[in-house]
């Protein structure tokens, strides 16, 4: 199951678990949790990419493991810090190592305040990064052992990481154990592995059972398009944050030109003790996300 020093890297084995210490090198074709050693160390994805390039690794893994080389991909995960009632905290967010990471989507996702969305940063010291999740610099992934699970908030696999894996299921991504030691896995398996064992895994798309409509608002227009109503002003809450909408899409009318997921925009709200809603204000005006919303899910609220 070796393969020659000059490829590189070496096929182990696969393992059925993610992070198991149990490798099974007789067969790894075709299966998930395929276990690689480099002959390389590296520290970031840059330096993975580069390192692949030079040996040809695409073409050679997808061979080993019956895939295209198009479906042979990479997981980034980056530990970030945030401060919750002057406390710092920690969560980790894995995404598509070409993908920048979207801080309006993890403040949505993760139902963080304005305030403490300020907050973030990536800027980690190694000795930090080290202690909270147990690996170093080059070896940060979701594979997390208990011990360092329960240090930090949320583990959150970006809607961009999902909807790859959704959209190409035999695609395998490398997710590293060390900075010469990695695991391939389709990110949508491997979610469904780890959400079974901790709710600590967070991805996005759970709108339909997580939302709350506290008040809703609608008006009933001749149907053109598609639309009965339209929900402006409607408050939702959404994964423990509250927001005030405008008109949802149609789900049919869910993807734009350039292919990209869209949803419906919303502005992010707080009420004063009297029940006044107050909105964040940014340099352009009122402070606006977007939610993984579409009208059918509000019209199925409107009673008939």
């Amino acid at each position: 199951m070796y393969q020659e020093i000059d490829a590189g890297y070496s096929l182990l084995g696969a393992i059925t678990s993610p992070d198991s210490q149990e490798i099974n090198r007789s067969s790894t074709a075709g299966l998930e949790g395929a276990v690689i050693l480099y002959f390389a160390e590296t520290a970031t994805c840059i330096d993975k990419a580069k390192l692949w390039e030079q040996i040809g690794f695409k073409k050679n893994i997808a061979r080993d493991l019956k895939v295209e080389p198009k479906n042979i991909g990479m997981v980034k995960t980056i530990l970030f810090s945030y401060l919750r009632e002057n406390q710092e905290r920690y969560f980790l967010v894995s995404t598509l190592a070409e993908r920048k990471v979207d801080y309006n989507e993890i403040r949505v996702e993760l139902g963080l305040s304005g305030q403490q969305t300020q907050t973030i940063t990536h800027k980690i010291s190694d000795a930090t990064l080290e202690s909270i999740t147990g690996k170093k610099r080059g070896a940060v992934s979701p594979l997390l052992d208990q011990e360092y699970l329960a240090k930090i908030d949320a583990v959150y696999f970006t809607h961009d990481l999902m909807d790859d894996a959704a959209r190409n299921p035999e695609k395998k991504y490398d997710l590293p154990r060390s900075p010469s030691v990695s695991e391939f896995w389709n990110a949508a398996r491997l979610f469904d592995l780890l959400r079974s064992k901790s709710p600590k895994y967070k991805s996005a798309g759970e709108v339909e059972t997580e939302l709350k409509i506290l008040d809703l608002k609608y008006k009933q227009i001749p149907q053109t398009a598609g639309y009965e109503f339209l929900f402006r002003g409607t408050t939702v809450e959404y994964r423990g944050q509250q927001y005030q909408i405008t008109n949802p899409p149609l789900k049919k009318e869910g993807i734009d030109r350039r292919r990209k997921q869209i949803g419906c925009t919303a502005f992010p709200i707080a009420r004063s003790e009297n029940g006044t809603i107050n909105y964040e204000y940014t340099e352009r005006g009122r402070k606006r996300l977007i939610l993984p919303l579409t009208f059918e899910i509000l019209a199925q609220s409107v009673q008939p």
